[in-house]
């Protein structure tokens, strides 16, 4: 539900220095921006989850909707997003999408480099221009431990044997 409440519990199960964002539904689009705000998350509003400015006025497009937000953001002592810094951000994102074809950042020191068939094979490296950061999704790993069990050399690199938790 969109309550403070449901909000605090998974903002509290986040890796402490993961970039997150939330939206909120119909009538509570508003008060959930500003409990973002309040739990350190980054929102997103849109005409898509909400038709309604305030309570029986219809909203005449995004833009007044993300203006709305951002009065409530700024009420609140926070600073939104620029747009060339939301450009940034996403062209960051998309780069390492180019390069990887991928977005996923594991929470240990590597990337994936190919999987098929259940097998995946990791590039052992950090990539700190990932715009999350490592390990922003460490909570949410699945499966939630796996283990290095044996490694050999061969000529394409290092095979590992892995027992992972179920």
């Amino acid at each position: 539900p969109a309550t403070t409440e449901a909000m605090a519990a998974m903002a509290a199960m986040l890796p402490k220095d993961a970039h997150w964002a939330s939206f909120g539904i119909s009538r509570m689009q508003m008060p959930m921006v500003a409990q973002t705000v309040l739990l350190g998350g980054h929102v997103r509003v849109g005409i898509e989850d909400n038709l309604y400015l305030e309570k029986g006025v219809l909203a005449r497009d995004n833009a007044q909707l993300v203006e709305r937000a951002v009065q409530i953001i700024r009420l609140m002592g926070a600073e939104p997003m620029t747009p060339d810094e939301a450009r940034a951000r996403w062209k960051a994102l998309a780069a390492f999408h180019a390069e990887h074809g991928h977005f996923l950042v594991t929470n240990g020191p590597y990337r994936i480099k190919s999987w098929a068939d259940g097998v995946a094979v990791l590039d052992v490296v950090r990539d700190p221009r990932y715009p999350l950061g490592v390990g922003s999704y460490d909570a949410y790993a699945d499966p939630r431990r796996a283990f290095v069990t044996g490694a050999s050399a061969d000529a394409g690199g290092i095979t590992l044997a892995v027992e992972v938790e179920t």
